[in-house]
């Protein structure tokens, strides 16, 4: 999460407004990123898994996998989304008056 911050800062060269914009443009990007990278490996795992399991199982059970994937993915973006929202908040330069 620091990171975001350097690279940022050595983009904006002292121009805040760039540097809130680059704060969150790598932020998105880096989440995107992530996103891709585990949403792909939990649908191969769960591909995988359910045609290892598919001779055992009812027929019938193909919306199951459907819905634990997309219960799957669910979790991971708003981990993803949290974690994203951390960096962005912990990266800007804010000051707030009370």
């Amino acid at each position: 999460m620091h990171r975001i911050g350097l690279a940022a800062s050595k983009i904006a060269k002292g121009n805040i407004w760039v540097y809130h914009l680059t704060v969150v443009v790598i932020a998105c990007l880096f989440a995107l990123f992530v996103f891709l990278i585990c949403g792909f490996s939990i649908a191969v795992t769960l591909f995988v898994l359910f045609l290892l399991v598919e001779r055992f199982l009812p027929s019938g059970t193909h919306e199951i996998w459907i819905d634990v994937l997309k219960t799957c993915l669910a979790f991971l973006g708003i981990l993803i989304s949290l974690f994203t929202l951390v960096a962005i908040i912990k990266n800007t330069k804010l000051k707030f008056k009370l």
